[in-house]
């Protein structure tokens, strides 16, 4: 089997393509038999050509080698990673890291769209999620999700929902990002890109953001 780049693209009610340069990634025994498996799992596109995937599309443009099965199969191995590390953990640590399947098949869906090139000359991809820690007299965590991005110095956030608990006292907590469960009544917030001192500039206001891992939880104090 070999892997074959499908390039394609969305068709409007006119028939016209909308999209013309988005890749995908198909195991097959020929670019023919790569394009047809693409087609029939998406009949509302079309198929421009396949061909082999190349050292130049790993090394340069970043494309990935996840398929669909590959994809499921990650998702599978994050499942039983975080099961086992649960065993570990504290009653609420353990309540915390309880993800759904919605929430690993939607982290596997990004990781995958992560593989490609982002327009975005400083390394931010659309689905990121990044947070801010702040506060005077306490320390308050919020996360937010990439949901577009202009140009090629420009993202657009908006705050998601979050998993929180307290840990041993009234005071302190843990907390982490649900994946796409945007906060209501929140509005998409419009932030810069760029690097400074060899790394990733961005900030709300005057609070900085850092990208956010799955799997990790971040603390949180609520104050005296």
């Amino acid at each position: 089997m070999t892997r074959y780049i499908i390039t394609h693209g969305k068709k409007t009610e006119s028939k016209k393509i909308v999209s013309m340069y988005t890749y995908s990634v198909e195991l097959a025994e020929s670019p023919e038999q790569a394009a047809a498996q693409y087609a029939e799992k998406h009949p509302d596109e079309v198929v421009h050509y396949a061909r082999e995937a190349t050292a130049y599309d790993r090394d340069m443009l970043g494309l990935g080698y996840l398929t669909d099965d590959e994809c499921a199969a990650q998702m599978i191995a994050l499942q039983d990673m975080y099961a086992h590390d649960k065993t570990e953990l504290s009653a609420v640590e353990k309540r915390l890291m309880e993800y759904t399947p919605e929430e690993f098949s939607a982290h596997a869906a990004y990781q995958k769209s992560r593989q490609f090139e982002s327009q975005n000359a400083d390394g931010v991809f659309i689905g990121d999620i990044y947070y801010t820690e702040w506060g005077y007299d306490q320390t308050n965590v919020d996360f937010y999700q990439v949901v577009q991005l202009k140009g090629k110095h420009t993202a657009v956030l908006r705050q998601l929902e979050a998993k929180r608990g307290l840990s041993g006292t009234s005071y302190n907590g843990l907390t982490r990002p649900i994946r796409n469960a945007f906060k209501a009544n929140t509005k998409p917030i419009t932030v810069r890109t760029k690097y400074e001192n060899h790394e990733l500039t961005m900030r709300i206001e005057r609070n900085y953001l850092r990208l956010a891992e799955f799997g990790k939880l971040y603390s949180y104090s609520v104050g005296a």
